[in-house]
């Protein structure tokens, strides 16, 4: 069950919502790795924020450089619980991913009208 949800959007030339779901477990593991803690260290909320909201800023860096250009990016978003997208997103690309044994989801979604999805 995904627990803790990153987005980044990304607008300009290409425009498109970025946003990856992991249990919170597999969020916990990457924010004590990201910030040198020890593995049975609990995080905080902030702590958690931080790491996260930089794995989807790289994440998104990485996605927006291969996309026409210019655009650009959004302040992250760390989110807890499901999340619905708006109905003018059409999703173009789903990953599910497994690291350390946990699911990963990483989603694109472009608005149904812009030639994103091109």
């Amino acid at each position: 069950e995904f627990r803790r949800v990153l987005f980044r959007s990304v607008t300009g030339e290409w425009e498109a919502l970025i946003l990856i779901a992991m249990p919170l477990s597999l969020a916990g593991r990457i924010t004590t790795t990201m910030l040198g803690l020890p593995e049975d260290e609990d995080c905080s909320t902030e702590d958690l924020t931080d790491a996260l909201g930089e794995l989807v800023n790289i994440v998104g860096g990485n996605i927006k450089s291969l996309m026409p250009g210019p655009s650009k990016l959004s302040l992250p978003l760390v989110a807890q619980g499901a999340v619905t997208t708006t109905s003018d997103l059409t999703e173009i690309c789903e990953v599910d991913l497994n690291w350390h044994g946990e699911p990963v989801l990483v989603s694109i979604s472009v608005p149904k009208l812009s030639g994103g999805a091109s």
